[in-house]
């Protein structure tokens, strides 16, 4: 769902905006409507040494650590494919032979947040992290079966592209999803 042409900027900052425009309903009548822009996220699921790199992750703003993918947002300027790379460089330290661009996620009724999941394959280190200061994060290197039991369960934050791993165990397509992981 996106805004439309008519769409004014009501309030901005740094992740969010919010757009309000006149709506007609089916009776005729208009109303104000609203949405909320979010910046877009790129997450990335990277492969070094046949292992799947998650993050066990700290911010002050939260009381546990908690698993993430490696992710963040777009800068202003940038493609959702050069912020993949650069959120792979800053908090993994590592850079992808090949970028695949998996899906893109927006979804959501009154927020628009599109969200894109690339697989990073043939990784390799090339630097130290480079975290920001609100960052703490150790990478954990998972077996395809340890990163299934942590999606199955729920403690990831990207609950959309969550589901759609769970799912394919559903749709019998679990087994190439690994093959594209770890071949």
């Amino acid at each position: 769902m996106r805004i439309p042409k008519d769409g004014k900027k009501v309030y901005s900052w740094r992740i969010f905006s919010v757009y309000e425009w006149p709506q007609k309903n089916f009776d005729g009548s208009i109303i104000t409507w609203e949405r909320v822009y979010k910046r877009d996220t790129a997450i990335v699921l990277p492969i070094f040494k046949w292992k799947i790199i998650l993050a066990r992750q700290k911010q002050p703003d939260r009381a546990r650590r908690y698993y993430s993918f490696i992710a963040g947002k777009v800068e202003d300027g940038e493609t959702p494919r050069a912020g993949a790379k650069r959120e792979l460089l800053e908090e993994s330290w590592l850079s992808a032979k090949r970028l695949i661009h998996r899906k893109t996620y927006d979804d959501m009724q009154r927020i628009v947040w599109p969200i894109h999941i690339y697989i990073a394959k043939d990784c390799k280190q090339v630097q130290k992290p480079s975290l920001e200061p609100w960052e703490k994060i150790k990478l954990l290197h998972l077996t395809f079966e340890e990163f299934i039991a942590i999606m199955e369960s729920w403690k990831l934050p990207a609950r959309s592209f969550e589901n759609d791993i769970l799912r394919m165990d559903k749709m019998g397509t679990l087994k190439e999803f690994k093959k594209l992981l770890l071949d």
